[in-house]
């Protein structure tokens, strides 16, 4: 499937705007090194790209890259990420898409370096509830430039059934690397928690800090079934060491595909969708997370709200806890 036409309806109006970006020729050459190896750039979710060549002027004579052709194998949600190894005379664009298929391409003229299939994805009629169909890779993966490789979670049909396994790749030729992938259900079964793969989705970006890579989960479109928030940190070195942690109430999924945001070692989230919550009972829209025990920490600002007699409507949150810089002295810091 040509690239462009290779997203779904409600995922392809933003991703006109990528993909313009990606495959512009005189933009090609004036980022220079600028590898992108999470969602927006960076563990705050900035989304900041800097091209210092770059001006009015030139951005008026900037058009579409004839000479990039690309085709990917399925639906994306996930944003592509880019990067050029150290050494390397040109950079790579990753793709994932809901075929459960991940891509390399030659960022310069959209050519394939390889393809991984993963797993079959999961129907739309072995689900509960939802409105992706097929069900494959949805949040955006992260790259780890140390271990070179590419690390994501893909929802794969199974003969138990969907599961969730998350897979790290090597950037060099696709292959899987040894220890992974991880099933996120099994894990935590040995661990004596419940995690159901069929009623949990993956749209977040996965998060990489300090050797663990993070993946948070929700539910699907409908609400079906007895969903949590999750977040789930995995090793790099050692797959099966983990940390985890579950919202108490039912829902309460992290949808926002920033997913986890990233302040002084602190991990930000936010949830919506906390379904039966009861009167005087305490709902957290939003979340920090110490990484090195992946529990509930006082660090950092927690915003509370409460359902009662004075208190306002139950909050559905789905944006992401983002990291915001004031250029005004006075006001400078970090808030969410």
């Amino acid at each position: 499937m040509n690239i462009r036409r290779a997203f779904s309806r409600t995922a392809r109006p933003a991703w006109r705007v990528v993909l313009f970006a990606l495959a512009l020729s005189p933009l090609s050459a004036l980022a220079q090194d600028g590898s992108v190896l999470t969602y927006h750039g960076d563990n705050s979710r900035s989304g900041q790209y800097v091209v210092p060549a770059l001006s009015w002027d030139k951005a008026r004579s900037v058009q579409l890259d004839r000479t990039f052709n690309a085709r990917v194998a399925g639906s994306m949600y996930a944003q592509p990420l880019y990067w050029r190894p150290p050494g390397a005379n040109a950079g790579m664009l990753f793709v994932g898409t809901e075929d459960d298929v991940v891509q390399a391409l030659d960022a310069t003229t959209g050519k394939e370096l390889w393809r991984r299939v993963v797993g079959r994805p999961v129907r739309r009629s072995s689900l509960p509830c939802g409105n992706i169909d097929p069900l494959g890779i949805t949040g955006t993966p992260v790259i780890d430039p140390a271990t070179q490789a590419i690390y994501f979670d893909a929802a794969v049909e199974r003969g138990n059934g969907p599961r969730h396994e998350v897979f790290a790749l090597s950037t060099k030729d696709g292959s899987v690397l040894p220890g992974w992938p991880i099933d996120v259900a099994d894990l935590l079964q040995k661990a004596g928690r419940h995690f159901d793969p069929s009623v949990h989705n993956q749209r977040a970006a996965l998060t990489l800090l300090d050797d663990t890579v993070y993946v948070a989960f929700s539910g699907h479109f409908g609400d079906c079934g007895n969903y949590h928030g999750w977040v789930v940190g995995l090793s790099l070195r050692e797959p099966g060491k983990h940390v985890s942690f579950e919202t108490r109430g039912r829902g309460g999924g992290i949808w926002a595909p920033g997913g986890l945001s990233v302040s002084e070692h602190d991990i930000y989230f936010a949830t919506g969708n906390t379904l039966g919550a009861r009167p005087g009972a305490t709902v957290k829209p939003y979340f920090t997370l110490d990484p090195t025990c992946a529990a509930e920490t006082t660090r950092g600002t927690i915003l509370r709200h409460r359902t009662g007699k004075h208190s306002m409507p139950p909050m559905r949150i789905s944006g992401a806890a983002i990291r915001l810089l004031s250029t005004y002295p006075e006001r400078a810091g970090t808030a969410l």
